[in-house]
């Protein structure tokens, strides 16, 4: 039986400093995992985050061109925001840690909007009804 870690991974190409490229596998985690991760994210500890969706020490982060570190980033939290946010529905700890989160991602965007600067793709957090129901707030219009 596979490891709970290795379920539904996929492979993402990324590459390193030197120019290298490597691929590694890019891992939906589990519900323990998930609890992790919002810890990560609470904490505004992206590299760890990474670290933990492909399973690569903390150090390697430091090895990865910024751009395609970036894009990693984008791909983890595309790949495990909604799972957590589904986790933060029935859990009011999980919850309690999204929530400033989601309000930065939303204000983020906002400024964005503002600014006339073009948003190339959406952001990992769940629409505003979604959002609403996890910090138990209603979306503001």
């Amino acid at each position: 039986m596979p490891s709970p870690a290795l379920i539904n991974a996929s492979p993402f190409e990324v590459i390193l400093s030197d120019g290298t490229k490597e691929t590694v596998s890019l891992r939906q985690l589990s519900i323990r995992q998930l609890y992790q991760f919002t810890e990560h994210l609470r904490g505004d500890n992206m590299p760890a985050l990474v670290s933990l969706c492909v399973g690569k020490p903390d150090e390697w982060i430091d090895t990865l061109e910024l751009e395609s570190y970036g894009a990693l980033v984008k791909k983890c939290l595309e790949l495990n925001f909604p799972k957590a946010a589904m986790l933060a529905m029935s859990d009011p700890i999980v919850a309690t840690k999204l929530a400033p989160l989601l309000a930065r991602i939303q204000n983020a965007e906002k400024m964005i909007a503002i600014s006339g600067l073009p948003m190339n793709a959406p952001s990992p957090a769940p629409v505003a009804s979604a959002s609403a129901a996890v910090t138990g707030s209603a979306p503001s219009t």
